[in-house]
């Protein structure tokens, strides 16, 4: 990321989404026409699933992601 991309929770392109979550999405933090792509469903089985599906930045760097749940939310 550049200098005023490097911002974790800044949002240098104003399009709603911190700098950091675009990265690891791999969007392009600061071109606001530059979208991750993800995807969210239930997914019915014998019971049903939210599913999440997305894009990674293939080089994070050592970002680490990891999507938690509660049925208590």
């Amino acid at each position: 990321m550049s200098c005023t991309s490097s911002v974790p929770k800044s949002d240098t392109d104003s399009d709603g989404l911190p700098n950091l979550a675009e990265f690891f999405l791999a969007s392009n933090p600061v071109d606001s026409n530059s979208v991750p792509t993800y995807a969210t469903g239930i997914q019915h089985d014998t019971m049903d699933y939210f599913t999440f599906t997305y894009t990674r930045n293939s080089n994070p760097n050592g970002i680490e992601c990891s999507i938690e749940v509660s049925s208590d939310l």
